[in-house]
């Protein structure tokens, strides 16, 4: 198991056609956002939202990028 998964929890995923929304815990004290772009490794957007303890990210997947 990767150090990542012990560190963070997925509580909840909801997907809607190409979209995806997580809500999780994680072992830190973060505050602040932080975003990911699609490119040619990786076929999707994502926001990613931090508060102490909880993370919220959301995932727009792109079909033909």
């Amino acid at each position: 198991m990767s150090q990542l998964n012990k560190i963070m929890y997925h509580i909840f995923q909801i997907t809607y056609k190409s979209y995806t929304i997580e809500l999780g815990l994680y072992w830190g004290i973060m505050l602040g956002f932080r975003t990911f772009e699609a490119d040619e490794y990786y076929n999707q957007k994502e926001i990613q939202l931090y508060v102490p303890f909880i993370y919220t990210a959301f995932v727009k997947k792109l079909q033909d990028y």
